[in-house]
């Protein structure tokens, strides 16, 4: 027998009568906690089994259906959903009704949503090579930008569309995407970051294997200010002319220089887990040259970085 399943088994073995009000309240958290995780878990079976079956294609046809309605559009869950990237969302509907979504209490609904985040990043090559879930999604009553997302998207991770040669980014064989944002009511992410570009160009860097995370330049004018807040560089009085750099950012500044989403991308990397101190990361660096320009280096997660590219290059 599995451990963890004998641990739980054993639980009937123990009585609570006799715990102190402190203590079983603690008992009762814990085992919430991993009730509501078993409940995810379960929740997410369907997605685990490839090729898909029948019954999980019907139910993604008709989430994408619902999240595509306009008159839910005003629904805050539905809403939620839209804010998925495409692998993020085909996932949803590959293991949720409209019923169980809208019938599914706010923990267990939040909880799902946040792994189902972390799940498409691993599951990302395997559902761009399900032909199922490709006919699905073509023949599905969706809007015309998140079909338009999913087959770019699929494409690139199938190595159909032109992209640029291989870099390498820490080692790692890496796609490399560089050009100025197209303008568009659906250019909405990283708008705090994207604005500071100096001439719009930014380049992104996405690795092609695993779930590395990716990497975000921009260069942006000289800022003393943000120097100072957002690096903790101390102010001279007579300013070298000479190139340096700063590996390091204040945390708590990045949301207030760049938006919400931007650390919020920065916050679901790799390297944000590293981090040893509570006040700085080493997720976003920047190399200066004094009175000219500063090249900002943003590390975030894969699936962030991948929804990022996808948004800022598209046609």
């Amino acid at each position: 027998m599995d451990e963890y399943v004998r641990t739980v088994t054993s639980l009937g073995a123990y009585s609570p009568q006799d715990l102190p009000p402190e203590n079983l309240e603690q008992v009762l958290d814990s085992l919430k906690r991993e009730t509501l995780k078993m409940e995810v878990v379960k929740l997410l079976r369907p997605a685990k089994d490839f090729p898909v079956g029948r019954a999980a294609l019907q139910r993604l046809s008709s989430l994408l259906k619902f999240v595509s309605t306009r008159a839910k559009q005003e629904d805050e869950r539905v809403q939620t959903l839209r804010r998925l990237n495409c692998f993020s969302l085909i996932i949803c509907g590959l293991c949720l009704t409209q019923k169980s979504i809208e019938g599914m209490r706010k923990e267990l609904f939040d909880a799902f949503i946040k792994q189902v985040t972390n799940t498409s990043q691993y599951s990302i090559r395997t559902i761009a090579k399900d032909n199922g879930i490709y006919k699905a999604v073509l023949l599905s009553c969706t809007d015309q930008e998140f079909l338009q997302n999913y087959i770019r998207l699929q494409d690139s991770i199938n190595k159909s569309t032109p992209v640029r040669p291989r870099y390498s980014l820490s080692g790692n064989p890496s796609w490399c995407f560089s050009g100025i944002p197209h303008e568009g009511k659906a250019q909405v992410v990283f708008r705090g970051l994207l604005t500071r570009a100096i001439g719009g160009q930014v380049t992104t860097f996405l690795p092609q294997e695993g779930n590395d995370d990716g990497l975000i330049r921009v260069v942006v004018s000289f800022d003393e200010s943000m120097l100072q807040t957002l690096f903790g560089w101390v102010i001279q009085e007579s300013l070298s002319t000479e190139r340096f750099s700063i590996g390091c950012a204040v945390k708590s500044q990045i949301a207030v220089e760049f938006g919400q989403d931007v650390f919020e991308a920065v916050e679901s990397s790799n390297l944000w887990t590293q981090d040893t101190g509570e006040i700085e990361t080493k997720c976003l660096k920047v190399d200066v040259f004094p009175g000219q320009f500063m090249i900002l280096g943003l590390t975030i997660g894969w699936t962030r970085c991948y929804e990022f590219m996808n948004s800022l290059y598209r046609s």
